[in-house]
């Protein structure tokens, strides 16, 4: 194959690769336009109802503490608090280096404590796999785009039987930056919305009609409410990561575009050199 023939070749590459590149850049930008009002919006709303569950889940604690010290139950020993760390990833790529972000974080903090896990995503579960120490997990796939609740329904079937539960996943800041965020949705602290968010003091209620029942309430709705939200969040991030992956993998291809166009003239030019030289030759030959 000659040297211009293969450089034609490879720019047929190219020009498809940035066809592709641009495809998903421009469904990535659909798809987050979508979604961000409504993360976005729903963040105070899920950032305050959220405090509200941590201070019920606190008064309950602090009221069996109560009984506890005045012996009213008798024998009774704190309950060993069960824990689960779920990693929110993707099932495809493309998604730059914000789901190997939130990886690592899920996987150096889960590592060294006492808890289960929960991978939902293949890339998730790919990336776990490739690591030496493991322990053994929960895997579940979503979709990566809109999700239902009937496609977590049998994820929170498993999240219910745990006290304490931390999810780890990408959060949108902006089109340039995602970050690694956990969020505890179980009440133990306040969901984390723009960073870590500290340990408050509690906020005292009068409870109607009854504590427990009010704690009923908190662990099933506002529960799958704080669940939804990490993954609508994670979903978000995600496409703005590959929004951003994608106009970088064009730069990238832009300038090889420009290389080969570069040597695609030079390759001509040296066929053409070539063709003139033969014909002289032809000539003094037959003179």
């Amino acid at each position: 194959m000659s040297q211009l023939k293969q450089i034609q070749e490879e720019g047929e590459l190219v020009n498809t690769l940035k066809f592709i590149a641009q495809a998903f850049e421009e469904i990535s930008v659909l798809r987050m336009r979508k979604v961000r009002e409504s993360v976005v919006n729903s963040r105070e709303f899920v950032k305050e109802i959220s405090t509200v569950f941590y201070d019920v889940k606190a008064s309950y604690q602090e009221k069996i503490n109560h009984l506890i010290e005045k012996k009213q139950l008798a024998g009774a020993q704190p309950a060993a608090t069960s824990r689960l760390a779920i990693l929110i990833s993707a099932n495809s790529k493309l998604y730059g280096e914000v789901v190997n972000s939130v990886f690592e974080k899920f996987y150096s903090s889960s590592q060294d404590q006492d808890t289960d896990l929960l991978i939902i995503g293949r890339l998730g579960k790919e990336l776990y796999e490739r690591q030496e120490k493991k322990k053994k997990y929960l895997y579940f796939e979503i979709p990566d785009a809109q999700v239902f609740v009937q496609d977590i329904q049998t994820i929170m079937y498993h999240l219910i039987r745990y006290d304490d539960i931390d999810v780890y996943y990408a959060h949108f800041e902006s089109i340039l930056h995602q970050t690694p965020l956990v969020s505890n949705i179980t009440g133990n602290e306040p969901f984390a919305v723009e960073g870590t968010t500290p340990r408050k003091e509690i906020t005292k209620f009068f409870f109607e009609p009854d504590l427990e029942e009010i704690l009923t309430v908190f662990k099933t709705q506002v529960f799958i409410a704080l669940f939804k939200q990490t993954i609508h969040e994670a979903h978000l991030a995600h496409y703005a990561s590959r929004v951003t992956a994608m106009e970088q993998a064009l730069v990238h291809i832009e300038r090889e575009s420009q290389i080969l166009y570069s040597e695609q003239r030079k390759a001509k030019k040296q066929e053409e050199n070539k063709k003139v030289l033969e014909r002289v030759a032809g000539r003094r030959l037959y003179s």
